[in-house]
């Protein structure tokens, strides 16, 4: 009885790392953290918000945080979108069909682009009403990358697509006009009126354009009206309707018959087009990333390769870099700056220049091995590179030099960092401060409960997610103000639509200098 007690007994604490682990699709009540234990973790409690989870099968999905604002999908596929600072909801939207795969959106300033389904939503960032949906050929596989001029959508079916966020591109997409031929003029013809036998029988109400007394609408024939086959359209969208009601004639009078093909293109509704689409041949997993007029796109054969951000419907590989082993974790970049961890414990940095010329093989600055496989969210400042591993190690790195500053094996993961801190969690679901200047541990919570882990790189706000849709944010005493992690970062270069779009700056008056 004594030996099944301690089997029972080594279970149970076998278990207990599992579950501190947490299983993100694990409903749990959350607990929250009492003023008496962030007073003893020096954080202070900044808004607590739940997103709308119907029931035990419903989850957080996804949280992002872009710009001043926090983006939170839910595995019902329910899009809500709160305030960084008050954490008060600005809009929510719940999007067609339910339960169905959720993979990161992507915004810009005025839109915000989100996957249901088989289709992408084109979303007002302003108050979350939807303008434009847009069928995708293929299932999604990996999250969205958008700027202001375009989404790019990366498709199960190892193929990359852009679609157009522009006006024009709503409009018409960059299809070519199909060349009209010109039919040889006529000869032989005659416009004077001619009989037109058994035209003129009362079971044939269709008659001959000569015969009609008049050109303009209602048809007359001899006194009597008629349903004629041509008629003045308001619009050429259906369903064609005129004063008389609402008609499908087969021909409608148009102002240039040039513009006919053009015509026909248009459907019910404008929506956005897709301008290219890029063969890759091989499977893309991650999110592509973007920088100036390059797109930065991680594969799973051991590749990194960059295409152009414009091309004519079909694009190609501008140049790629080959790496050792497969990439564990997001690729973390600082301006034109590129880090990736691959599975054999390397880290490479790369600079994306380096892509430009396709002639000249891409090498990378410098490597650090870390001896364990990085495979978590990098969070990247303006002097550090934090890496974290699921064997048990954090790491903060001297990005300028990609050196070992420290090492802490008690954590596994990295939730937020500051100037003073870093906050991570370890197997057993517990919230570790840590010293950012010497790696070590100050400091514990129990947090178990917030099993929906979140990664902040955006700033120094720490957020913590329930799968019950709970989601708290909380700052450090001594940094009240929301601070960006990457303010000295250098700005990605304006891409060709940017560069078209700027106003021209006024010419200075020059006075003229006076003669002596």
């Amino acid at each position: 009885m004594s030996i099944r007690t301690v089997a029972f007994v080594g279970l149970l604490l076998a278990a207990a790392p599992a579950f501190g682990q947490g299983d993100t699709t694990t409903y749990i009540q959350p607990s929250v953290p009492t003023l008496r234990d962030l007073d003893r973790l020096n954080l202070q409690m900044a808004w607590k918000e739940v997103a709308p989870v119907e029931n035990r099968s419903d989850g957080l999905a996804s949280v992002q945080m872009i710009d001043n604002q926090v983006f939170v999908q839910t595995r019902g596929n329910v899009v809500v979108v709160l305030d960084l600072a008050t954490g008060g909801e600005i809009w929510r939207m719940n999007m067609p069909k339910r339960y169905v795969p959720v993979f990161g959106l992507a915004a810009n300033r005025n839109l915000v682009m989100v996957v249901n389904g088989p289709r992408l939503y084109v979303l007002d960032r302003v108050n979350g009403k939807m303008k434009y949906n847009v069928e995708l050929p293929s299932t999604v596989a990996a999250g969205l990358a958008a700027d202001n001029h375009q989404c790019y959508v990366v498709l199960s079916n190892n193929r990359l697509i852009s679609v157009g966020l522009d006006p024009e591109d709503v409009r018409r997409g960059f299809t070519r006009p199909r060349l009209i031929e010109s039919p040889d003029p006529p000869t032989g013809l005659s416009i004077k009126p001619q009989e037109t036998g058994e035209l003129t029988s009362t079971s044939n109400i269709s008659p001959s354009l000569t015969l009609l007394r008049s050109l303009k609408p209602p048809y007359t024939y001899y006194s009597r009206d008629v349903s004629p086959s041509l008629a003045m359209l308001p619009t050429l969208r259906t369903p064609y309707r005129n004063e008389t009601g609402n008609r499908a004639p087969s021909m409608a009078m148009v102002s240039n018959l040039s513009k006919l093909a053009e015509y026909s293109e248009i459907g019910t509704e404008d929506k956005p087009r897709i301008l290219w689409e890029l063969q890759a041949n091989r499977r893309v997993e991650q999110a592509p990333l973007t920088y100036g007029e390059f797109l930065i796109v991680a594969s799973a054969d051991r590749t990194v390769f960059v295409v152009d951000k414009y091309a004519e419907r079909q694009n190609t590989i501008r140049h790629e870099y080959q790496i050792d082993s497969n990439i564990s974790a997001p690729i973390a970049q600082y301006g034109p700056e590129l880090y990736f961890c691959v599975a054999d414990g390397n880290v490479y940095w790369v600079n994306v220049e380096y892509f430009r010329n396709s002639d000249v093989p891409v090498r990378h600055i410098k490597r650090f091995l870390s001896g364990v496989t990085i495979d978590r969210q990098p969070i990247v400042t303006d002097d550090s590179l934090f890496l974290a591993s699921s064997a048990g190690a954090v790491f903060r790195l001297d990005r300028k030099q990609l050196e070992k500053v420290w090492m802490n094996n008690e954590v596994d993961r990295i939730y937020s960092v500051n100037s003073s801190v870093v906050y991570a969690g370890d197997r057993m679901g517990n919230l570790v401060v840590i010293d950012r200047a010497r790696g070590l541990t100050l400091s514990k919570l129990d947090m178990r409960s917030f099993n929906f882990p979140i990664a902040n790189n955006v700033n120094n706000r720490l957020m913590m997610g329930s799968n019950a849709g709970m989601i708290l944010s909380m700052f450090d005493r001594g940094h009240r103000q929301t601070e960006q992690l990457r303010p000295n970062a250098p700005p990605a270069p304006m891409d060709q639509r940017d560069l078209m779009n700027m106003p021209l700056e006024p010419k200075k008056d020059v006075e003229p200098k006076m003669m002596p």
